[in-house]
């Protein structure tokens, strides 16, 4: 059996100075799943915070005064200090601080560019930071996928649960897991007391076969060729996650072939290692 390795971090956690001491003990020729909570929501609010202080500094012109910006910085407190007040200095100090803070718990200052991007909204900002985030733990994984978890009440993620693992058949598990709590949860909110369907049996959830044709359709497109599992772990992750079961998504790969939108193989079954590529009719097909 693999040995896994299952950890929940709440509370700020830097990728180089903690994860590093466990995640690098493991590089080599060990087998082993993660799972780690980022809290994305509440690293974008302090990330905003401290920005917007660092802003009001700006507008007092003391981070443009060539006596700050010309100072060492264990001197910089000082001139602040004596230039513009206590206050300045000790704003100053603090976002120095939480920057540093913010920059080792996502493994770098790429967070910055995100928070600052005035065009962007905040929850897109958000599922950036995740998507970067993940970016970061493929030091050490492979496969690095991130499900956005939801309360009852909520259309907003309260959080994201990151998954990695070195072996990439092991997301189909994790994947169809977060499609079963997903779809039970929905079900859930649904039979609760003084709703429409309040105490009725309500069968399983599927994906439509049409939204799962139309996400297959989408991701191979612009491929030429891909291995089926590939296209499917690729189908089922990034922000689709919990989504299509691998179930529905090789049941559509299968409709697709046998209709002309893929070639590669007959459709009658599944097969894993074959390259599968989109044909002329999918290649001109419009995604509307």
């Amino acid at each position: 059996m693999r040995p896994r390795f299952y950890s929940r971090f709440y509370s700020p956690v830097s990728i180089p100075s903690k994860l590093r001491l466990i995640f690098d003990k493991v590089r080599q020729n060990s087998s082993v799943e993660a799972l780690i909570v980022f809290m994305a929501r509440a690293f974008m609010r302090q990330a905003a915070l401290t920005r917007s202080v660092e802003m009001r500094l700006a507008e007092t012109g003391a981070l443009h005064d060539p006596m700050v910006i010309d100072a060492e910085e264990d001197d910089r407190a000082m001139w602040l200090d004596a230039m513009y007040g206590e206050e300045a200095a000790v704003q100053h100090a603090q976002t120095q601080k939480y920057q540093a803070l913010l920059t080792d718990i996502a493994g770098g200052n790429y967070w910055q560019s995100i928070v600052q991007d005035s065009k962007v909204l905040w929850e897109e900002k958000c599922a950036k930071l995740v998507d970067e985030y993940r970016q970061k733990l493929k030091t050490w994984f492979k496969l690095v996928e991130a499900l956005a978890v939801y309360s009852d009440t909520s259309s907003i993620p309260k959080y994201w649960i990151a998954f990695m693992t070195r072996y990439e058949p092991a997301f189909d598990l994790f994947n169809r897991a977060a499609c079963d709590v997903i779809r039970a949860q929905r079900q859930n909110v649904q039979n609760k007391p003084g709703t429409l369907f309040a105490g009725m049996q309500i069968a399983p959830e599927t994906a439509l076969p049409q939204t799962v044709d139309r996400a297959v359709k989408r991701t191979a497109q612009p491929l030429s060729a891909c291995k089926w599992k590939e296209m499917r772990w690729r189908i089922c992750g990034n922000r689709n996650v919990g989504k299509f079961t691998d179930s529905e998504v090789n049941q559509s790969i299968k409709r697709l072939l046998k209709s002309g939108w893929l070639t590669g193989a007959s459709g009658d079954k599944v097969e894993e290692n074959n390259n599968l590529s989109p044909t002329a009719q999918l290649k001109s097909w419009i995604d509307r």
